[in-house]
């Protein structure tokens, strides 16, 4: 043991016993027939590093088990996202081009069903709608060859913009849907003038939804849709309030999730596929915003808030 270096404290017994005497660390001497045997202390480090190479090999190989499968883990996962940001695109873009086909196609049939002598100037309006549908149709489209940026929210993606005369925009395309449905549409204004730094096609889109829902929604004798702006320091506040049945309070947590619609047993008078709300959600976060719903006895209010900066 002092020629191997080995520091185990030890003590050599002689056994006197006949029976049962230890076979391990034990010498029977020849000649007397005496028998030793050794006990030995202080040696389990030595024995913990003759085996830890395979201690360490057996651990570097568990390592490597259980990095593979987290990394086969996370490969699958973000396949399963890939598909489902797939899937999410074509059922987006289906419901955001809804809105200009559908009015393209109520403002052509009032046009085919025009009879001779009647308003050539309701006429003209009618073929205006349908031509500024279109435009917004093609806009559309030209965003979804670059739909990276729809999401982004880098400074380059700012523009000027008049807040009022964009809703105005925005309302108005909705004139003959509400004219069919008898709603009436309001814009409230506290001050005609805002002009902020932010990203139109995202407000666009978010007012869109507000208010297709509000008109697909709102079943009551005399519906009625309020579209409000206020400018308050650098936030904008806007919001669409409607006079139709209002959402419970165990849906407020919810009607922002994708494909979420609120139940309403078996009828199904309204068509969606729960995803207007939360496109609105997805767009106010990546303005930095915030959306809420409130619901009174008078209806439902979905007010939003958006940092903006204000142009002189």
């Amino acid at each position: 043991l002092q020629k191997s270096g080995l520091d185990v404290k030890y003590s050599i017994t002689k056994d006197t016993a006949t029976v049962d005497k230890k076979t391990t660390g034990a010498y029977e001497d020849v000649f007397t027939n005496e028998f030793y045997h050794i006990n030995t202390q202080n040696n389990s480090h030595i024995i913990l590093g003759a085996i830890l190479p395979e201690i360490g090999l057996s651990v570097l190989m568990y390592l490597m088990v259980v990095f593979a499968f987290s990394t086969i883990l996370r490969s699958a996962r973000k396949q399963k996202q890939l598909y489902d940001m797939k899937q999410d695109f074509v059922r987006n873009m289906t419901h955001e081009l809804k809105t200009p086909i559908a009015t393209m196609g109520v403002a052509l049939e009032a046009i085919q069903n025009f009879h001779a002598g009647q308003d050539e100037n309701i006429k003209k309006e009618y073929f205006r709608i349908a031509e500024s549908e279109n435009k917004k149709l093609n806009a559309i489209v030209d965003k979804v060859i670059s739909l990276s940026r729809l999401m982004d929210t880098n400074p380059q993606q700012q523009e000027t913009v008049n807040i009022p005369q964009l809703i105005k925009v925005v309302v108005d395309s909705f004139h003959l849907r509400a004219e069919q449905t008898g709603c009436k549409i309001d814009f409230e204004c506290e001050d005609t003038d805002i002009v902020v730094n932010t990203q139109p096609q995202n407000l666009n889109i978010i007012l869109y939804n507000l208010i297709d829902n509000a008109l697909k929604y709102t079943k009551s004798p005399s519906p009625h849709v309020v579209v409000y702006a206020k400018l308050s320091d650098s936030s904008l506040t806007m919001s669409v309030r409607d006079n139709g049945t209002p959402i419970g309070e165990e849906f407020k947590s919810v009607i922002f999730e994708k494909f979420y619609r609120i139940p309403h047993g078996d009828v199904h008078d309204a068509k969606g596929h729960g995803l207007g709300l939360y496109i609105v959600s997805q767009l106010v976060k990546t303005m930095q915003g915030t959306i809420r719903c409130l619901s009174t006895e008078e209806g439902n209010n979905f007010e939003l808030k958006i940092p903006v900066e204000k142009m002189p």
